[in-house]
């Protein structure tokens, strides 16, 4: 009777008999301490200890049904823990990772507490879908999760935080990186800084500018368009943030964006936003 799982290369294996059990422990396959279950044992055990408690029972008369195995599988050292991907990230993450039950976290209200339950029980979810080469690939993909969920959230609250400051009509001028000789030098308050690029003349269409400047340095942001009138940088996260005033055009009219966003990861631009000041 088959009724015997295994756990072996980090997965459930089975249900085989005990006979088969035995063969494989015979030809080296398996070991003795090599962890196993039955139906009746509340944890894994040995398969050593297993095959004893099979030779003692009465065969069954009918096949022993096996409900919710994957709750009994163990979980290797280093898979357990915080998912933090799945938190920060979980809508995403979810598709990533093949956690299907993250997609609930679309549901207004309901979305939270599963973003939350995802907190505490992702990295095991993750891990029971398989398709791992080791806990260390495991690990090093969950990494990744995390680090792309945090510079997202810090690109996010550094642009919130550049929105208000705007909306605010607070810029505060920039007293940063010092001037690195004319091109540096900050534009007189409500005028554009003069174009330093022939083919950027400002005030620039704002396909003009995203065109000109993605995947450009600081360095070479400033030499086009002068210092800054906010600039703000988290060296942790390798994110940067210029804000500019008044060099871009809205789209179908001629009137001049109040503020252009210039957004640096890795150290080179790679987002951008325009926003019009709240005005009595």
């Amino acid at each position: 009777m088959a009724n015997l799982l295994i756990w072996h290369a980090g997965r459930t294996v089975g249900p085989y008999t005990a006979d088969e059990t035995r063969s494989y422990l015979a030809n080296g396959h398996i070991a003795p301490d090599t962890p196993a279950w039955t139906e009746g044992l509340i944890d894994w055990s040995t398969v050593s200890s297993v095959l004893s408690t099979l030779a003692g029972r009465a065969t069954p008369t009918a096949e022993p049904e096996f409900t919710r195995v994957a709750d009994r599988v163990l979980l290797p050292d280093g898979v357990a823990g915080f998912c933090w991907g799945a938190l920060l990230a979980a809508p995403v993450w979810c598709l990533g990772n093949r956690v299907w039950i993250g997609l609930l976290t679309f549901i207004p209200g309901l979305g939270q507490l599963v973003q939350l339950w995802l907190g505490f029980n992702g990295r095991e979810l993750a891990w029971r879908k398989g398709g791992w080469a080791s806990v260390a690939d495991f690990s090093r993909v969950q990494r990744r999760w995390t680090q792309g969920a945090l510079v997202a959230w810090a690109l996010l609250v550094l642009g919130l935080t550049a929105v208000m400051m705007a909306q605010g009509g607070r810029l505060v001028p920039n007293r940063g990186v010092a001037a690195q000789g004319p091109a540096a030098r900050p534009a007189p308050e409500g005028q554009a800084p003069p174009a330093r690029s022939p083919g950027l003349a400002l005030p620039a269409t704002r396909q003009a500018f995203e065109r000109q400047l993605q995947d450009r340095t600081p360095a070479e942001v400033r030499s086009v368009l002068g210092a800054p009138a906010y600039e703000r940088e988290d060296p942790a996260k390798d994110v940067r943030i210029y804000v500019y005033r008044r060099v871009t055009l809205q789209p179908g009219s001629t009137s001049t964006d109040d503020v252009a966003v210039v957004a640096f990861v890795g150290g080179r631009a790679r987002g951008f936003q325009f926003m019009q000041e709240k005005r009595p």
